[in-house]
């Protein structure tokens, strides 16, 4: 359980990485096993410097809606 935990604080704690200006997480949800995010960037260039980001964490990212709307999701 402990490893679970330190699991879910690195996760929060890589996806903090991915906040910074032109990004906004609007969603967050986490369970067990998974964990989704939800990015709203204000341009293709944040865009891409998120889609590069979540790529060195391992994430898996989806384009939602619009170019500039991201779903972010990864296992625990």
């Amino acid at each position: 359980m402990i490893k679970k935990e330190r699991i879910k604080r690195d996760v929060i704690k890589s996806l903090s990485r991915m906040l910074f200006k032109g990004s906004t997480l609007t969603v967050l949800t986490m369970d067990e096993q998974k964990f989704e995010a939800q990015f709203e960037c204000s341009d293709k260039e944040v865009s891409t410097r998120l889609k590069a980001l979540a790529k060195e964490e391992n994430f898996m990212t989806t384009a939602m809606g619009t170019e500039h709307n991201l779903k972010i999701e990864g296992r625990l």
